[in-house]
């Protein structure tokens, strides 16, 4: 059974091993951590705090060192063995002899800004298919590739609606996705094209594909916080989407998460804390906990 994990602002990590039924605050966190981003990949979970990462491998956390200058961590993935990391203010790091230190790699800029300050990594996604190429999105700034694993980038901004970019993920047939002020966005023939995505609402803040279904992805949305949002879903690789029925009034979703070993698991998350699970696939929906801070991040880990 997989477990799940959620981030929150001051509570830690909270972590459910029977699918949304009950919670705790897992032990290899300080519970009063303040956490920005998470990154499960198979039985490896890293997460992101302020001056600190902390992962998970082997059924067990690693120690990592602290991160220069106590900055939050923003976004984070694992790469070729390592955890890159998008610090505010910092630009990029990456990890080096096991964790046990950090490389500084120049910031994700547009080449006219050159010299300005980092902007805010707001995603990082590897290409699965092809080796050392990564996707980032930097707020404001919009999307940008690598193909030397995070040493240079290229902007990939061409009929992109927003730069303000909250989320990537994987479509069928290698086509990237990404979630924006604007709504959703594929990457079709070095340039975007714009998904159809039904409501008054269209600020996409979080993706997540369906593993064993490539063409199925699910999206959170939401304006400001304090206003309402959603969670949408996508058959047919995130050109056309509808809306999920969630229980109650909804807040803006912050974060979404799927589950590799059960196919129908889809985990969303309000800004304000608020947590609903679906294990059919987003037919239907239940609320499970109220987390009692922002929320940041969830994910689904294999066990």
């Amino acid at each position: 059974m997989p477990k799940l994990f959620v981030a929150t602002l001051g509570r830690g990590l909270l972590r459910s091993d029977d699918l949304g039924r009950t919670w705790i605050t897992d032990p290899g966190v300080p519970s009063t951590a303040r956490l920005h981003a998470l990154h499960a990949a198979g039985r490896e979970l890293a997460v992101g705090g302020e001056g600190a990462v902390y992962r998970y491998r082997d059924r067990a956390w690693s120690p990592m060192s602290p991160l220069p200058g106590g900055e939050p961590v923003s976004a984070i993935t694992m790469l070729d063995g390592g955890v890159l990391a998008g610090v505010e203010r910092r630009g990029l790091t990456r990890s080096v002899a096991d964790g046990l230190g950090w490389e500084p790699l120049a910031a994700i800029r547009p080449p006219e800004r050159s010299d300005a300050a980092p902007g805010r990594v707001t995603a990082l996604l590897p290409n699965p298919a092809v080796a050392r190429e990564i996707w980032g999105a930097v707020e404001s700034a919009g999307v940008f590739a690598s193909d030397d694993g995070g040493l240079g980038w290229s902007p990939a901004n061409d009929s992109l609606a927003s730069l303000d970019v909250y989320a990537l993920t994987w479509s069928s047939g290698g086509i990237l996705v990404a979630g924006t002020a604007a709504g959703v966005a594929l990457w079709r023939s070095a340039r975007w094209i714009e998904g159809r995505l039904d409501g008054a609402e269209r600020c996409c803040r979080a993706l997540a594909g369906r593993p064993d279904d490539p063409s199925t992805l699910y999206c959170g949305v939401g304006g400001p916080p304090g206003g309402r949002g959603g969670v949408g879903i996508s058959r047919d690789g995130g050109r056309s989407w509808s809306a999920c029925a969630l229980p109650g009034e909804v807040a803006p979703i912050g974060a979404i998460g799927t589950g590799a070993d059960l196919p129908g698991l889809v985990v969303a998350a309000s800004m304000p804390g608020e947590i609903y699970v679906s294990l059919d696939a987003a037919a239907t929906w239940r609320h499970v906990l109220s987390a009692g801070a922002r929320v940041t991040a969830v994910a689904c880990l294999a066990d």
